[in-house]
């Protein structure tokens, strides 16, 4: 005998295969395979695609007609800037003139702290 791969109306099509419809009247008519609850059809004619399923009763129907586009990544936000009261702070400036005179020792030397290293 032949080992033919028959593959007959009432064989469910493998997940992987994406089977493929011109236009929403061919969706409708299209069986869903026996042992099989639900197809995903794919629209040769629009970007578009039906999710075909069988209610409680075992009637299929057009369950979704989806579109589908290219995805694109949104950009991410910025962090909100928050209402800080700069009166706070000081300028470098200002730092600056308050270390180099905290820091002068005699004579005018700059004094440095060993142990801070």
């Amino acid at each position: 005998m032949n080992n033919i791969n028959y593959r007959g109306p009432y064989m469910p099509t493998p997940a992987s295969q994406q089977i493929f419809v011109q236009g929403i009247e061919a969706a409708k008519a299209y069986q869903i395979p026996y042992g099989m609850n639900a197809v995903i059809l794919w629209d040769t004619e629009k970007d578009l695609f039906y999710v075909k399923q069988l209610d409680s009763m075992g009637r299929p129907y057009i369950a979704k007609i989806c579109s589908y586009t290219d995805y694109v990544e949104p950009e991410p936000e910025p962090a909100p800037v928050q209402n800080v009261d700069t009166a706070k702070f000081i300028t470098k400036e200002y730092l600056d003139q308050v270390l180099s005179q905290l820091f002068v020792g005699e004579k005018g030397r700059i004094v440095r702290d060993e142990s801070a290293q």
